[in-house]
Formats: structure tokens, C-alpha cells, sequence
């Protein structure tokens, strides 16, 4: 990130965060430029990233104490943040259309983090442009029925994701906000969307899953997760076979 994106999340001032990175923090961070020359700042260290998010690396009791000051500050730092990120209005009337990819791949992680994540999921807007990798991995940091049902109708609406504009996955998305009954999402939906038919009532005609195709028998075991910068999907199958796949394509490597 650079220095005015880290003074706007943090609410400091762009001389004070030039300071820190610069002095305090500096060994254990990575310097990059981007293409128009502005430097970058990454963490170095997964073992710092732990750290700051309130987790005490093993053999290290002696930061018992630390991790558990940062775990205190882990929750209004990414209210901060996700603040920093989500535009003014309600669902339904934010304009997103200057998001980044920090907002497409990481907001639904900090918005979970914060109990932001049921407001951002009744949001067509944030959901049309998300990862939806980002969004449906946070589906246990959600608390109540509305997010739940909004989530649910996202999922629905992925099978053919990759290949729609934003116009038609909101118009999806509204289709199966009414089939879940996501009242928020269907409310913010007709908001949002200019359309002739506007979505009112939908019967519920299927199931909220994915079907992996290719296997010939059954599963044992199935995990989610990232490696590198794709989402993917383990599957242990019954037949002693371990299968990697792409959450985008859904077709094993």
C-alpha cells in the first residue's frame, strides 16, 4: 500500500505515517515502486502478520502480552479500514465504481473482522465487483438471518459470474435475492438496478451448492483456501484420489 492509503485507513496524517514506516517499522517491511513511482509498503514476516492480528508465535511466550495488545486493537483497526473503504450512502446507493483491488479482494475479510460483513453483503454493489472467493470464505463471520439469506443468493448467482456484466449480475442477484427472500439485498437490488422488470417474488426451485464435476465416486473431505492469488478447493474422494480445483472454472488441475 502506499503512504496516502495507509494515512486514510489509519485516520493519521501523511507525515506522521511517512515517519513511521520510514524509522520504526522500517526492517520489517518490503519497499516496491509501482508503475507510476510511488513506493509500496508490504509486511515482510507472515509470523508479523500473526502477531498484529493478536495471535502469539509458538515458542514465544514472552509476546503472550503483546499479541493480546494488538488482539484488543485487531477490531477497530478494521473498522477503520473498512470504513476507509466502503463509500458514503446505504446498500443499494453507494457508488463503487472506484473500488480497487484492495476493496475486490480483501473488504468482505475485513468487514468480518468488525461485524461489518451483514451490511456488506445486502450491498449489490459491493457484491457485483467482489472476489467471490473473498466473500463466500467469511460466510461464518455473519450474524444474522438477513446476511445469511443475502449470502445465500449470491451463491446462487455464481455459476456463470465470469461472463456477465455488472448489469446482469445485479439483475441475477435480485432474481435470487427474491428466491432466498434476502429482504434487504432484494431492496437495495431494485435501488440500484434500472430495469423494465423490476423483481418482486421468486419460488425457490433448487439447492445453495456446487456440483465438482469429474468424480467418479464420493467425497470424504472438502476445504477451502487461497494459494497465491487464486481461490481454490481441496477434495478428498472416497477412492484414496486428492484433487486441487480452481473455485473460478471448478475443473480440477
Amino acid at each position: 500500500l502506499t503512504v496516502a492509503e495507509l494515512a486514510s485507513y489509519a485516520d493519521v496524517s501523511a507525515v506522521a505515517t511517512r515517519s513511521f514506516l520510514d524509522g520504526s517499522i522500517r526492517a520489517f517491511l518490503n519497499l516496491a515502486g509501482d508503475p507510476v513511482g510511488q513506493p509500496r509498503y508490504s509486511l515482510r514476516h507472515q509470523s508479523l502478520r500473526d502477531l498484529l492480528s493478536g495471535t502469539c508465535p509458538h515458542g514465544r511466550p514472552d509476546l503472550q502480552g503483546l499479541a493480546g495488545t494488538f488482539a484488543g486493537q485487531a477490531r477497530p483497526a478494521n473498522h477503520c479500514i473498512a470504513n476507509a473503504l466502503i463509500p458514503p450512502g446505504p446498500p443499494g446507493g453507494r457508488d463503487w465504481r472506484a473500488s480497487g483491488a484492495l476493496v475486490k479482494d480483501h473488504l468482505a475479510a475485513h468487514a468480518a473482522a468488525c461485524g461489518l460483513l451483514d451490511d456488506l453483503v445486502s450491498d449489490p454493489g459491493f457484491l457485483v465487483i467482489a472476489t467471490p472467493g473473498s466473500v463466500l470464505s467469511r460466510r461464518g463471520s455473519l450474524h444474522t438471518h438477513e446476511g445469511r439469506k443475502a449470502l445465500a443468493a449470491y451463491e446462487l448467482s455464481l455459476r456463470e459470474w465470469a461472463s456477465l456484466d455488472g448489469r446482469l449480475r445485479g439483475e441475477i442477484l435480485a432474481a435470487n435475492a427474491a428466491r432466498t427472500r434476502a429482504g434487504s439485498l432484494l431492496s437495495a437490488c431494485a435501488q440500484s438496478i434500472a430495469t423494465q422488470w423490476p423483481v418482486r417474488w421468486a419460488a425457490w426451485s433448487g439447492h445453495g451448492h456446487r456440483t465438482l464435476p469429474g468424480l467418479g465416486g464420493g467425497v470424504n473431505a472438502v476445504a477451502v483456501g487461497r494459494a497465491g492469488d487464486r481461490d481454490i478447493i481441496v477434495s478428498g474422494g472416497v477412492d484414496h484420489s486428492v484433487l486441487l480445483w480452481t473455485y473460478q472454472t471448478l475443473h480440477p488441475d
